[in-house]
């Protein structure tokens, strides 16, 4: 029988990182246990004010991320918990750890917000230089693009799998992309807007990324009433973030720059169904439910008749075992900046997961407009690869384009070149609102 117990530190690491094992042997049930009810005890305590700044810093260093233990077979059994995992107000102690230019208190009123109109005592020089919506203002442009979506999605923006998972077009944007629909329905204006009137803990608004104030007052009809503004804060980002933020960056610029490259046809689909007769490897697996509108013998015909010219890692990744040699280019995610090129279906489909990445600090209109891109190229993906889709769905037009025969390479080649031509200004914008991120977060 086993008698030794993992001991687990919950002050020795910085919040948010995994906990390590620091000491072994027997004894230590009790003193986890106790570690374990005080910090239940402070995160208790933190919900409830009031408490001064000192006391509750205090509190926040003490409650770091405690793992526990206890199983009859010595599996470790972690649990972490955190009392400053909430949405962050934008405080003014906040405001000045984060480098903010503060004025002095003048009639013994907030130094953060009296008022949005050009007043000098508003604390960060940024903020001061920033567009300032009004509430009427920011709720239309919200509606606005809540209509748009619901016209491009339908009743598929629940994102339920029982409606999208049979979907050829939408089982791919959201199963693949993996992000939660109701990302869509919230309204973010970018970086560099101010929203006037917006109070925390609106769903509307989104919580990631998201900077809420109550302070300083306002003049309404003669009243005195406490004012509200929100923005989207690129400071609240993670470090770990920002690098892989850049990473996308340099990513989407070395592709702008680059010449189309319109001579795959759509290849990589068929790629994934490659399996000739004397293969030794397990048949591959199909990506979607439909049926094959060709026989496998046409299949790997198309495949073996010239090398297949694919410059997209993640499709690539996918190929059949047995196709990944007939590939011009071996692809690895380190060589993706090197070979993605402007004209690939999938490079101009993936703005709409590099705008995903960067929201809330990207415009809502700019992610609507990705999607409006990565649906079409989906379209044009799935009505090249060997799957029967006509008729599979009334939302979208998707008769075959054989690629097999030259006409319909053809075909290919027209509708990629119109699609890339397209999705230029996007990915401009796109990289815009990066820039506008990167250069924005190094100046503070």
């Amino acid at each position: 029988r086993r008698t030794t117990t993992d001991l687990w530190c919950p002050t020795s690491l910085p919040l948010g990182r995994n906990p390590q094992p620091v000491a072994k042997g027997g004894g230590y049930q009790m003193i986890s246990t106790l570690l374990l009810f005080i910090n239940m005890l402070v995160i208790t305590s933190l919900r409830f004010p009031p408490l001064s700044a000192k006391r509750t810093t205090i509190l926040k260093m003490v409650s770091r991320p405690v793992s526990c233990f206890a199983s009859k077979n010595n599996r470790l059994i972690r649990r972490r918990t955190s009392a400053v995992n909430r949405p962050t107000k934008f405080s003014p102690k906040l405001t000045f750890e984060l480098n903010c230019e503060y004025s002095k208190k003048t009639e013994g009123r907030s130094p953060l917000f009296s008022s949005l109109n050009g007043d000098s005592r508003i604390p960060c020089k940024r903020l001061r230089e920033w567009t300032s919506l009004s509430e009427h203002e920011w709720r239309a442009k919200m509606e606005q693009e809540k209509r748009r979506i619901g016209e491009l999605l339908g009743d598929h923006l629940s994102g339920k799998k029982k409606r999208t998972h049979h979907h050829p077009i939408f089982n791919f944007i959201f199963e693949y992309y993996m992000f939660k629909p109701k990302m869509l329905l919230q309204y973010s204006p970018g970086i560099g807007v101010l929203l006037e009137g917006a109070t925390e803990g609106d769903e509307s608004l989104p919580r990631r990324g998201f900077s809420f104030s109550e302070d300083g007052e306002e003049e309404v009809e003669g009243e005195t009433r406490q004012q509200h503004i929100a923005w989207a804060e690129p400071l609240l980002a993670k470090p770990k973030t920002v690098e892989s933020l850049r990473w996308t960056r340099d990513l989407l610029k070395a592709t702008l720059e680059k010449k189309p490259e319109l001579h795959c046809y759509g290849m990589h689909e068929w790629a994934m169904l490659y399996y000739p007769q004397d293969s030794m490897h397990e048949a591959p697996r199909k990506y979607q439910s439909l049926p094959l509108r060709i026989s496998q013998e046409t299949i790997n015909s198309a495949v073996e008749a010239e090398p297949i010219r694919c410059t997209h890692f993640d499709a690539f990744r996918f190929y059949a075992k047995d196709a990944t040699e007939k590939n011009v280019n071996q692809l690895t995610r380190q060589t993706q900046p090197e070979f993605e090129q402007p004209g690939c279906l999938h490079a101009n489909m993936d703005l709409f997961k590099w705008s995903i990445k960067l929201f809330p600090w990207v415009s809502s209109q700019l992610l609507h407009d990705s999607l409006s891109i990565a649906t079409r190229a989906r379209a044009i993906d799935i009505r090249a690869s060997p799957y029967a889709a006509e008729g599979a769905v009334d939302d979208f037009e998707l008769s075959p384009i054989p690629i097999e025969t030259h006409e319909g390479r053809a075909q290919y080649k027209t509708l990629q070149a119109e699609l890339w031509k397209d999705a230029i200004p996007i990915r401009k914008r796109l990289i815009e609102a990066y820039d506008a991120f990167l250069e924005h977060h190094n100046e503070l």
